[in-house]
């Protein structure tokens, strides 16, 4: 597949520098003179990749160009678009594509996207890209799917066509087209309907490279499954952060704080958020550092989506309460209006109803608020807390007292 960062590497020619011996000039010469197109297009690039003649190459490529030979415009577009002259390698891409040729219909479809040398008009850049493709175009097909799958055609992805050119393109590029197909199908939508079966088979094709992305990918699609699902999950995110991904191993904490695939572990949780933060992971080191209190957390997963939210909402108890104040300080909760004076008020509920962990997170709100004018009140509700069970406030509560 394409790289943005070489979006045009695939299309401008690069065959190998000709490198013809003196009789085979000569022939080609004699060719030219009888006014073979073909001919003329040879020797003009030996001019050209050479470096001996570049006068005499330009020349022979636009007398064949005069004479109606596609290739010979293409290649005088390739020409201009190396000197950055863009509008002109449009002029030669056009009567190119309007000859047939079909490199040109993708190169001119191209300008119609980005707007280089010519006025963006991506209806034209996808006609030209669909004939191209249509003519067996393999950077045609590439172009199609990725567009359609960004939504760069119009106001949104379309998926369905996207999906059409990624299969195309599947028996020559599957390492790489597999993690698209696997995503439009794991999310759906987009003229396409979500299948969790194809999905799965898209993300263990793509992760059979054994790259720790791939593998992680396809790791974190079957955490969103249930039993062996997950425990697939977890071998697959132990191969990944074995490979020194960071991802992989911040997925591993969870899994092991949560018993996600495998038994809840202290110490594992600790040693690959040790690792995470050795290799430079910023969230690894929070990780090491909160250890104690991550772990004996409440896992807020489950309850990120609008569902569950209205069932906490409506349920009103304390750990209802609690966990609504939890993720008010989550991309969720944010997304869905929550915000930190929410927490607050969810937590002082809970803590009226005798909540510990809701009057341990509140204690150490009103101690970091206003430790002074709020201590007493901040050590009464973190005491509580503790004396209700809540592991995480003992420790605060010896160093106060020790302290």
């Amino acid at each position: 597949m394409i790289r943005e960062d070489a979006i045009w590497a695939d299309l401008i020619q690069d065959t190998p520098l000709m490198d013809l011996e003196p009789e085979n000039v000569e022939e080609l010469t004699r060719r030219v003179r009888a006014g073979q197109t073909e001919a003329m297009v040879q020797l003009g690039r030996y001019y050209h990749d050479s470096g001996t003649n570049a006068g005499r190459a330009v020349r022979l490529m636009e007398r064949a160009a005069d004479g109606r030979n596609d290739e010979a415009m293409d290649v005088l577009g390739d020409w201009a678009f190396g000197e950055r002259e863009y509008s002109e390698a449009v002029a030669w891409y056009t009567r190119s594509a309007a000859l047939g040729n079909v490199r040109a219909k993708v190169k001119l479809a191209q300008f119609f996207m980005g707007g280089q040398g010519i006025r963006k008009n991506r209806r034209r850049a996808k006609s030209l890209f669909t004939e191209a493709a249509q003519a067996g175009s393999v950077p045609a097909m590439e172009r199609l799917a990725l567009y359609y799958y960004r939504g760069d055609f119009g106001k949104e992805p379309d998926y369905k066509e996207a999906s059409f050119w990624f299969h195309q393109l599947l028996s020559r590029e599957a390492a790489v087209v597999a993690p698209y197909m696997a995503e439009i199908y794991a999310t759906g939508g987009y003229g396409v309907e979500a299948d969790r079966h194809l999905a799965s088979t898209y993300y263990e094709m793509s992760a059979a490279t054994g790259k720790a992305e791939d593998l992680y990918d396809f790791a974190q699609f079957l955490m969103t499954g249930t039993g062996r699902e997950k425990e697939k999950a977890f071998r697959l995110l132990q191969q990944a952060a074995e490979k020194h991904y960071t991802p992989a191993m911040l997925a591993l904490c969870d899994a092991y704080r949560f018993g996600d695939g495998t038994a809840r572990d202290r110490l594992e949780f600790v040693r690959w958020a040790k690792a995470a933060a050795l290799a430079g992971d910023e969230t690894g080191l929070e990780y090491l550092h909160q250890a104690f209190y991550l772990y004996h957390d409440v896992d807020l997963r489950p309850y990120c989506n609008a569902a569950a939210l209205a069932e906490l909402k409506a349920a009103g108890n304390g750990p209802s309460l609690y966990v609504l104040g939890k993720l008010a300080y989550t991309e969720f909760g944010a997304s869905q209006g929550l915000c930190e004076d929410d927490a607050f008020s969810y937590w002082f509920q809970a803590a009226k109803m005798g909540y510990g962990p809701a009057e341990m997170d509140l204690g150490f709100i009103l101690s970091e608020k206003n430790p002074k004018a709020q201590a007493k009140q901040a050590f009464a509700y973190i005491r509580d807390a503790a004396e209700q069970g809540e592991v995480r406030a003992m420790y605060p509560l010896a160093v106060h007292v020790v302290c």
